[in-house]
C-alpha cells in the first residue's frame, strides 16, 4: 500500500495552518503524522484507500507518493 507525503517546508505556512492540514487528513481514511524537522506530513491511507479518496488539500498543497513504501 503506497503512502504519501504533503510537503510543507518553504510553503510559507504557519504552524496553525500545518495543524489544520494534518487534522483535515487525519481521519477514518488515513493517519497523518507530521514531521516538522523535515517539513512534511506523512500520510498512510487505511484499508484500500488511496490519495484520490483523501480530502482536497488547501493552500495549494498536494499529495506526493512517498517512494520506498
Amino acid at each position: 500500500m503506497p503512502t504519501y507525503k504533503i510537503v510543507t517546508k518553504d510553503k510559507g505556512l504557519t504552524s496553525s495552518q500545518i495543524t489544520e492540514v494534518e487534522n483535515l487528513v487525519d481521519s477514518s481514511y488515513a493517519i497523518a503524522t507530521p514531521n516538522p524537522r523535515l517539513g512534511f506530513i506523512h500520510v498512510a491511507p487505511l484499508g484500500n484507500y488511496s490519495a484520490k479518496d483523501l480530502p482536497v488539500l488547501p493552500y495549494g498543497l498536494t499529495y506526493e507518493e512517498n517512494p520506498g513504501t
